[in-house]
């Protein structure tokens, strides 16, 4: 099986600093995150002057993605099978609007490590059928302890 090593960082850290970590590093993708989202407002990844975010100017550096997209977290007042609907439909519109093709993979990023209540699974069960029901392909982005549950 290959393997290929990746970054992830919350804040885009500019062309410069990309352009020389693919230049001399074994790094091969990056996280993108998908914003404004829920959990993270921060659009650095995907300014409003840009309509793809960073990712066509990236790619032609060489990079590989993956899409996150932070939705609610446990705890979260809004959690449910109707808003994992709403988030997925939402993570599907940025990952369309970054220029992701269809059958990408599109991230849920589950914060909380351990047990997820069951509000959290309904969140999450709902928001694959959404990212499916867009034509995109759903992923998960947690702790080892989360995916077990989620599996």
């Amino acid at each position: 099986m290959a393997t290929f090593a990746g970054l992830d960082t919350y804040t885009f850290p500019g062309f410069d600093k990309m352009q020389w970590l693919k230049s001399h590093t074994n790094l091969m993708w990056t996280g993108f995150y998908l914003a404004p989202a829920p959990h993270h407002p921060d659009t650095s990844w995907m300014p409003s002057f840009a309509p793809d975010g960073y990712r066509n100017a990236l790619a032609q550096l060489g990079w590989g993605f993956a899409p996150i997209y932070v939705g609610r977290q446990a705890g979260d007042a809004l959690l449910g099978a109707g808003q994992g609907t709403a988030d997925g439909a939402d993570a599907a519109n940025l990952a369309v609007s970054a220029g992701f093709a269809p059958l990408a993979t599109i991230y849920l990023d589950i914060e909380l490590g351990g047990a997820l209540p069951d509000e959290m699974l309904d969140y999450y069960a709902a928001w694959v059928q959404s990212i499916l029901d867009s034509g995109l392909k759903p992923g998960v982005y947690c702790s080892h302890t989360s995916a077990l549950q989620l599996a």
